[in-house]
């Protein structure tokens, strides 16, 4: 891989909506490929939280509403 690429792919960051089952799945496969990634949740104590605290440490987790900074999620269709 070339030094741009790398750069290009450490400034980018995945936008993890929803810290549940699925969110928690996820956040161990980015962790796994050293991914570094944004955690939302709308809820306050959302049921992940301390896993991702344990699997992430220094993960960015964002928690009750969504910053205007942040996009809103587009699902895929089935």
């Amino acid at each position: 891989m070339n030094a741009q690429r790398e750069t290009q792919r450490r400034a980018a960051r995945d936008l993890v909506y929803g810290l549940g089952n699925t969110g928690l799945s996820v956040a161990r496969l980015l962790g796994r490929e050293g991914s570094d990634a944004i955690y939302l949740d709308t809820r306050r104590q959302p049921p992940g939280l301390d896993e991702l605290r344990r699997l992430q440490p220094d993960a960015e987790i964002v928690l009750g509403e969504r910053p205007a900074s942040l996009p809103e999620p587009r699902f895929a269709p089935a």
